[in-house]
């Protein structure tokens, strides 16, 4: 496992002694990416049309990550507040991710949401560089990086 809510779940459901259990981390992934060359970030940021100031979200589209509620929580801080707060997903467009699209559609979010897909190691460590906050509200997460 790589999470101690990962190892306690296998302890729970198998009932498994916690000795017999190790959690291995996962070191930075982010590290591994190439350190962008000069003009990459703007190359980056002219390809996806990205706005000044966003925040970020790297995951798959699967229904864990919870991107539907993220959407949501963006429609009620607009909403009731009055601020827009752009957002980037970059990550497969696997399972859910037709559902999110209506979701944006519903709540008028076409404008502030952009789901990238797949990007380069070097584009994603750009992302990164370029985002305001990084936002991982998935509910559920037993192996990811």
């Amino acid at each position: 496992m790589n999470t101690s809510w990962g190892a306690r779940d296998l302890v729970a459901r198998y009932d498994l002694p916690p000795e017999k259990v190790a959690v291995v981390n996962w070191g930075p992934v982010a590290s591994l990416f190439p350190e962008p060359a000069p003009g990459d970030c703007d190359r980056v940021r002219k390809r996806l049309s990205l706005p000044d100031e966003f925040i970020l979200y790297p995951a798959q589209t699967w229904p864990h990550k919870n991107h539907e509620r993220l959407l949501e929580a963006l429609a009620l801080i607009r909403d009731r507040d009055g601020v827009t707060v752009p957002l980037v997903c970059p990550g497969l467009n696997i399972e859910g991710y037709e559902q999110l699209e209506r979701r944006v559609g519903e709540l008028g979010l076409q404008r502030e949401v952009r789901f990238c897909g797949f990007v380069e190691p070097i584009e994603l460590r750009c992302l990164y560089d370029l985002a305001r906050a990084l936002v991982f509200p998935s509910r559920f997460e037993g192996w990811g990086m």
